[in-house]
């Protein structure tokens, strides 16, 4: 019989005894020595305390316990003898082997919980980017950023990918009806387009068409009343500074033969005083006239009356007017909003009479308004000289 050390708390107790008397652990038959440091331990221990060593192999691997490897001191005390083939290592107290696992189990707690924990912040930080997806997804007019999303996250909720899907399935079945519109080419078929899909993503090239095709056709009638009506429906339309360089052309050209006409239904009224010919002087003014040679509110009548003045003398033969200078025109409008051009030049009258003494020249200056419509409805001489 031997006294040692209880491998449970450490108290002195006999290896014979059945039970250690301080913790009450078996004793006697429960003993064995660890194989790598010789100390004394568990029969059911699997790690030995003081070398930390794998206990696995159970006792029969391990040297038994038995009264011949302890000695008595002077004291009447049992101490280990250590077997000669293993070095001697110190005991470590049971407080630090339960200190160990202590510490191992808080370590495993805590790497589970950081797992845990990374888990949660990865799962959280996964939704969050679905949902900008989503959102992203929601506000495109893109397909290919909805088959993104699609493609991306298959895991997402069902009515986020359900509400993506639908514009997908729409913009396909619109894409079809754009092609047909397209392919049939008329202005019609593009508006009707516009008039079911008007957030379709091919709406403003469908506008674009609509508007390519009004141009053409304001360019081939390439009038200032349908160059005016493009104008008006496209103020920013693709062909807006051709319809208005085209305009200004038409309107200066238009401008240009309205002058035009204007000098020559003055220059036909002396032509006509030369020939005396009636009919023509009174096709010529306006019904009545704001002034005749001064006269205010004359009539074709009038205009007559001076004709038969000017020949009145038998011996006159005819007459001649002769432009000296340039006509000088301006356009205004009447109250009626009506243009009236005015014209001014200085014009020479030549006298032919079979009386060499009676032929004058006189220089007048012609002071003339012509309507629109062609008519005198204003003429003033101002002599100058004769």
């Amino acid at each position: 019989m031997a006294i040692i050390k209880c491998p449970e708390c450490g108290h002195q107790v006999s290896d014979h005894a059945k039970t250690c008397p301080s913790c009450g652990i078996d004793i006697a038959g429960n003993l064995m020595r660890c194989r790598h440091c010789g100390e004394i331990v568990l029969k059911d221990q699997l790690v030995c305390p003081n070398c930390q060593e794998s206990l696995a192999a159970g006792a029969s691997a391990s040297s038994p316990v038995s009264a011949s490897s302890f000695s008595s001191n002077s004291s009447g005390t049992s101490s280990q003898i250590p077997d000669e083939d293993e070095p001697s290592r110190p005991a470590v107290p049971p407080s630090a082997s339960r200190a160990k696992y202590s510490a191992i189990i808080i370590a495993f707690t805590i790497s589970v919980v950081a797992i845990l924990v990374g888990l949660y912040f990865y799962k959280t930080t996964e939704a969050d980017n679905e949902m900008q997806a989503y959102q992203n997804a929601r506000n495109s007019a893109e397909p290919a950023v909805w088959e993104s999303y699609l493609a991306q996250y298959g895991e997402a909720p069902a009515h986020h990918r359900d509400s993506i899907q639908l514009l997908l399935d729409q913009y396909k079945k619109t894409d079809v009806e754009w092609l047909d519109a397209v392919a049939n080419g008329s202005k019609g078929a593009l508006e009707r387009y516009m008039r079911l899909y008007p957030q379709s993503i091919h709406i403003t090239e469908a506008k674009l068409l609509v508007d390519s095709i009004d141009w053409a056709q304001a360019k081939t009638a390439a009038t200032v009343q349908s160059l005016e009506a493009y104008l008006s429906r496209y103020p920013e339309g693709a062909h807006i500074d051709e319809a208005k360089d085209m305009l200004e052309r038409l309107k200066s050209q238009g401008a240009a033969e309205e002058q035009q006409k204007a000098i020559s239904a003055c220059t036909r009224f002396f032509d006509a005083l030369g020939m005396k010919n009636e009919e023509v002087l009174t096709s010529l003014v306006a019904p009545e006239m704001t002034s005749f040679l001064h006269k205010p509110n004359a009539t074709p009548e009038d205009v007559l009356r001076y004709l038969h003045k000017l020949y009145q003398d038998e011996e006159v033969e005819g007459m001649t007017h002769s432009v000296l200078g340039d006509w000088t025109v301006t356009k205004a409008e009447t109250a009626m909003g009506e243009p009236v051009y005015t014209l001014q030049v200085m014009m020479e009258q030549k006298v032919l009479s079979a009386n060499a003494d009676k032929k004058t020249t006189t220089v007048y200056r012609v002071n003339a308004k012509v309507a629109a419509d062609g008519k005198i409805t204003e003429l003033n001489l101002q002599k100058q000289r004769q």
